[in-house]
C-alpha cells in the first residue's frame, strides 16, 4: 500500500505485524492520543519498535480486542487480520462520525476491502452493475447514502461500526453511539456553554496539530474555521499556515473576513483564486470522489486543496461544526416550523401554501438567505412543502428541505424509464425521532446516519487525499460532539443567530466583524461559468441528447427543458443539471457500460 505518512516517517511502514506475526493491522488515519495509549500499555507489558500510532492500534487491539475502539481518539478506517486460533478472521472498523471511509465487496466467500472503490475495482472479479435505487437517492439528495453505493456489489461500514469477516460470515456491530438528548446540561447560560464547548475545541484543536510535517488551515469567512485558526495560533511554532478561496470576478464578503483574522493572528495567508478554468478538472474530481457529489463546492475544495498541499501535507478544516450546533438554514427553519406547528391547525397550512404561491418570489426571497435566486421552482418546493406540513412529520420535513428532487421531480424527468419505478430508499427508520428530544435535536441527529459521513466528511477526505494532503476536522473530536450536545438549543440556535456559544467563545480570540458576520453559503458563480468554456463543454458532452437517450435514465426532453429555463426559474434548474453532470462523469470513470435503454 502507499503510506502519506504524517506520524513516524521513517518507520511507520504498512502492514504491521504483532504476536509472533499471526496479527496484521493496515490502518488510514490518524489517532491523537496514542501516545498516552502507548504509555498505558507499555505499563500492561507491551513493547514497541516504532514510534508511529498504527503500532499502538495494534496493541490495543491485542491487549482490549474489540473493546479497543472506544479508547481510540482519532479518525481511521482500520483493517485487522488476526490468524490466531483455528479460524482467520478479518475485522474492519471505522472512526465514530466517518471520518475516514471504508468500502467492502462481497466475493464469494472472500471480502474485498479498500478507502477507494477504485481500489476494488481493479479486481478481476469485480462487478460494476449500478444500483437504480441508489441513482434515486443520489439525485434526491445529492450524495449516495449508506449502506450501499452506486454499485450493487460495494458496501460501505458505517460510521462508528465494526465487521467481522470469518470464513465468509460477516458480523456488524455498532460500537458508538452519537450522544443524545439526555446528555443536556438544562442549567448552561451562554457564558457557561461558551467556557463548556470551547474547552473541549480547544483541546481538540490542539490534539489535532500532532504531526511530523507541516500544518496548516483552510479559511473561510465563517466563524468555524475562524475559530480553528485562532486556536492553532496559541500553540504553533511559527506563524499559521492559513488558505483561503474565492472567485475573483465574483468578489465577496468572505475572503476579506478571512483576510481580517490572518492579520489578527499573524498567519502566513494564502488568498487563492478558483476561475472558470478550473471547471475543467471535474472530470479528474468525479474519478477522486468514487461516488457522485451534485455539489460545484467540489471545485473550490479540489483547487484549495491542491494549492495548499505546495506549502503543507496537513490541514485542519470547520467541517462539522454546521451539523452539531445547528448552523445551517434549515435547522433555523424547521426549528421555528416546530414551534409553530404546536400551537397552529394544521388546516392552516393549506392556506398558506395557497398564499405562497401568490405573491412575489422577491418576498420570500427575503425569508431564505442563499445567495441566489430561489425561482419559480424554488416557490414551487416551498408550496409543496407547506401543502404537506400539518401532517408530515419533521422526519419527511427535514428531508424535503436538503433535497434536489422530490418523487414528482424524478418522474417527470425520468419519463417512463426505469428511474421512476425504483423506491427511494434515502429515507428510513434511522431517522425516526426519539422521545424527548426538541426539534433541533432531532435535526442535529438526523445528519449523522448520511450527512455527515457520505457527503460533508466524504468531500473533506477525498478532495484533500486527491492531492495527498490529510484534512483533519476538529469539530469532530468525540470530546467536542459531546461537549455540543451538553449545550441547551437556547445556547446554539435564537433569534439573535446561530452557533451563539460559539461566537461567545470567539469573543477575544476574532475580530468584531468575523463574530458579527451571519451564516451565508458559498456563492460558486454557476449561472456565469455554465455559459462559459470549459464548464459549458462538459454540459454539452453530458447533456448531449445521443448521450442521454443512450443512457436511458433521464428524458431528453426534460434535459433541454431544464437548460432552455429561463433565469426567473432560480437557481434549482442549475444545481439540477450540475448534479446530473456528475452523474454522467462517474458513469464514464466507473460503469461506462451502463444502459437502461
Amino acid at each position: 500500500m502507499r503510506r502519506l505518512a504524517v506520524i513516524d516517517l521513517n518507520t511507520g511502514d504498512q502492514p504491521l505485524h504483532g504476536d509472533q506475526n499471526r496479527v496484521h493491522i493496515v490502518y488510514n488515519g490518524e489517532v491523537y492520543n496514542y501516545r498516552e495509549l502507548r504509555t498505558e500499555l507499555e505499563k500492561l507489558g507491551h513493547r514497541f519498535i516504532t514510534t508511529s500510532d498504527t503500532e499502538v492500534v495494534l496493541h490495543a487491539y491485542l491487549a482490549w480486542g474489540r473493546n479497543a475502539w472506544v479508547r481510540l481518539h482519532g479518525m481511521f478506517a482500520i483493517a485487522i487480520v488476526d490468524e490466531r486460533g483455528s479460524r482467520t478472521k478479518l475485522l474492519l472498523v471505522r472512526d465514530r462520525p466517518g471520518i475516514k471511509p471504508l468500502y467492502f465487496c462481497r466475493q464469494g466467500k472472500s471480502l474485498l476491502f479498500a478507502s477507494e472503490i477504485k481500489a476494488l475495482q481493479a479486481d478481476s472479479g469485480f462487478s460494476s452493475e449500478v444500483d437504480l435505487a441508489a441513482i434515486r437517492s443520489y439525485l434526491s439528495l445529492r450524495y449516495v447514502p449508506g449502506p450501499g453505493s452506486l454499485l450493487t456489489s460495494v458496501e460501505k461500514l458505517a460510521a462508528g461500526h465494526d465487521l467481522v469477516w470469518c470464513q465468509g460470515d460477516i458480523e456488524v456491530k455498532r460500537w458508538w453511539f452519537p450522544p443524545g438528548a439526555d446528555s443536556v446540561e438544562a442549567g448552561l447560560d451562554i457564558e457557561a456553554a461558551a467556557d463548556r464547548f470551547g474547552t473541549a475545541l480547544r483541546a481538540s484543536v490542539h490534539r489535532h496539530m500532532i504531526a511530523d510535517v507541516p500544518v496548516g488551515a483552510f479559511l473561510s469567512g465563517g466563524i468555524d474555521s475562524n475559530v480553528i485558526v485562532a486556536l492553532m495560533a496559541e500553540v504553533a511554532a511559527g506563524p499559521v499556515k492559513t488558505f483561503s478561496i474565492g472567485f475573483p470576478d465574483f468578489p465577496d464578503h468572505d475572503r476579506e473576513l478571512a483576510a481580517l483574522t490572518a492579520r489578527r493572528i499573524g498567519a502566513d495567508h494564502h488568498a487563492i483564486d478558483c476561475r472558470a478554468e478550473d471547471m475543467a478538472s471535474l472530470p479528474e474530481i468525479a474519478f477522486a470522489l468514487d461516488e457522485p457529489v451534485g455539489d460545484a463546492i467540489v471545485v473550490p475544495m479540489y483547487v484549495l486543496a491542491r494549492e495548499a498541499r505546495k506549502e503543507v501535507k496537513v490541514v485542519l478544516s470547520g467541517e462539522g461544526a454546521d451539523e452539531i450546533l445547528g448552523g445551517y438554514m434549515f435547522h433555523r427553519k424547521l426549528q421555528q416550523i416546530a414551534r409553530v406547528k404546536s400551537f397552529v391547525p394544521a388546516h392552516s397550512f393549506p392556506i398558506a401554501a395557497r398564499l405562497a404561491s401568490i405573491i412575489p418570489v422577491a418576498i420570500l426571497e427575503r425569508l431564505f438567505d442563499y445567495p441566489g435566486a430561489l425561482g419559480k421552482v424554488g416557490r414551487r418546493k416551498i408550496v409543496s412543502m407547506l401543502e404537506r406540513m400539518g401532517d408530515a412529520p419533521l422526519t419527511d420535513l427535514y428531508r424535503s428541505a436538503v433535497s434536489l428532487f422530490d418523487a414528482d421531480d424524478i418522474r417527470a424527468m425520468a419519463g417512463g424509464h426505469a428511474l421512476a419505478r425504483e423506491a427511494d430508499r434515502s429515507v428510513g427508520p434511522v431517522l425516526e425521532r426519539l422521545p424527548g428530544e426538541t426539534a433541533l435535536q432531532s435535526l442535529v441527529a438526523m445528519q449523522y446516519p448520511d450527512w455527515l459521513p457520505d457527503d460533508i466528511l466524504m468531500k473533506a477526505d477525498k478532495m484533500t487525499m486527491a492531492h495527498s494532503l490529510e484534512g483533519r476536522v476538529p469539530f469532530m473530536d468525540e470530546l467536542v460532539i459531546a461537549a455540543a450536545a451538553a449545550l441547551p438549543d437556547a445556547t446554539k440556535l435564537g433569534a439573535s443567530g446561530n452557533k451563539l456559544a460559539l461566537r461567545r467563545f470567539g469573543v477575544g480570540l476574532l475580530p468584531s466583524e468575523v463574530l458579527q458576520a451571519p451564516k451565508r453559503a458559498f456563492y460558486i458563480p454557476l449561472e456565469a461559468y455554465a455559459t462559459t468554456r470549459p464548464l459549458a463543454d462538459i454540459f454539452d458532452w453530458a447533456l448531449d441528447p445521443v448521450r442521454v437517450k443512450k443512457r436511458g435514465l433521464f428524458s431528453p426532453q426534460w434535459i433541454a427543458a431544464q437548460r432552455a429555463a429561463d433565469p426567473a426559474q432560480g437557481f434549482l434548474p442549475l444545481k439540477r443539471l450540475f448534479s446530473i453532470v456528475m452523474l454522467e462523469l462517474w458513469f464514464e470513470r466507473f460503469a461506462p457500460s451502463s444502459s437502461w435503454t
